[in-house]
């Protein structure tokens, strides 16, 4: 809840800093929003969410410009805030956040694991690498039997070259192949859009994935990482079908077999994977089943708020230890029953 809805008991024991108001709706936000809203239901939550002053666009241009060309931080507008009590813990979702900001925590967390070393000789906290995450229950594919009618669903940064074979592919008939058409990143609502992507993602059989700044190595240099797009697919139970992030992380948090179909971007063949594919159906089962009962063991948001709290000496709350269970049982369900070939 917000510090302005705050009832008078009992006590929240975290306070969760918000960029929600302050950073205008594209859609690759919706990620962050979603940690967001699980962090909110497995702990004691108020979260502060400062809604921005007047001018903020044109003063954030500036601070962003200055702060480019120097180590100067400039406010663009964003309120302070006063608390009127001590919390047990306070975490902040940040995005671009300075080097002089990260210096204010005694513990910083990355999705980009090849730049946890350079933060960590900058900083003086400590940073360490955190993976993205899911919400498991939301795109859990087996909740309610669906159709897979997508044969193909690419969300984002794609590769060219596999998108010509893949609408050629559905131009002569072939495939149902859904991917993004338009070039603005905005939406009416980040929840609404992640509902969407989850529906898509449970109702596709092949989902495009390729590490994260695919199309822009002017900004991702020689990093590459483990996007949002691996976890989501494998949580919908979908065969993923793309180029493996190629670092040591990712072999890590993807190390079941088949987790993705390596098919590095300029090596071309995706319509001949996806033919010969289709003729193995036993093997599709047994992919998405192993897919899904990862994610729901090891890649929801529970997981990663719980290695927050063992950092900074924290119990769990009752409510993440039900969600845990929850999502246990959901993968016995699984075991029990695995994903038809057809999903």
């Amino acid at each position: 809840m917000s510090l302005d809805e705050r009832p008078d008991s009992p006590a929240s024991r975290v306070l969760l800093f918000s960029q929600r108001n302050i950073y205008e709706v594209e859609v690759w936000r919706s990620a962050i929003r979603e940690f967001e809203e699980i962090v909110g239901e497995i702990d004691s939550v108020d979260v502060l969410a400062p809604q921005p002053l007047k001018w903020f666009k044109q003063r954030k241009r500036i601070a962003l410009r200055v702060g480019r060309d120097s180590r100067i931080v400039l406010n663009p507008g964003v309120p302070r805030a006063k608390l009127d009590r001590r919390y047990d813990l306070f975490a902040a979702v940040c995005e671009k956040p300075s080097l002089k900001v990260l210096s204010n925590f005694d513990y910083v967390f990355s999705s980009l694991s090849q730049s946890v070393e350079p933060i960590n000789g900058v900083i003086r906290g400590r940073c360490f690498y955190m993976p993205f995450g899911v919400d498991t229950v939301l795109f859990f594919p087996f909740a309610r039997p669906v159709k897979r009618l997508i044969d193909v669903l690419s969300i984002g940064r794609r590769s060219e070259r596999e998108h010509q074979a893949l609408l050629k592919m559905a131009r002569d008939g072939e495939i149902f192949y859904i991917y993004d058409t338009l070039r603005d990143l905005h939406t009416h609502d980040l929840q609404e859009h992640r509902f969407l992507l989850a529906s898509m993602a449970k109702r596709s059989r092949y989902f495009v994935v390729h590490p994260g700044k695919l199309d822009r190595a002017d900004e991702r240099g020689h990093q590459k990482e483990m996007g949002s797009r691996f976890f989501e697919g494998a949580a919908a139970g979908t065969i993923m079908i793309g180029e493996r992030s190629g670092n040591e992380q990712f072999e890590k948090e993807a190390s079941w077999p088949d987790a993705v179909i390596d098919l590095p971007r300029q090596s071309g063949g995706i319509e001949d994977v996806i033919r010969e594919m289709d003729g193995q159906p036993d093997r599709h089962a047994h992919m998405r089943s192993t897919n899904v009962i990862q994610s729901l063991l090891r890649h929801d948001w529970v997981y990663r708020w719980e290695a927050v709290l063992r950092m900074a000496g924290l119990e769990p709350m009752p409510q993440l230890l039900k969600r845990k269970e929850t999502l246990r049982r959901l993968a016995r369900m699984v075991q029990d029953k695995p994903l038809a070939s057809e999903g």
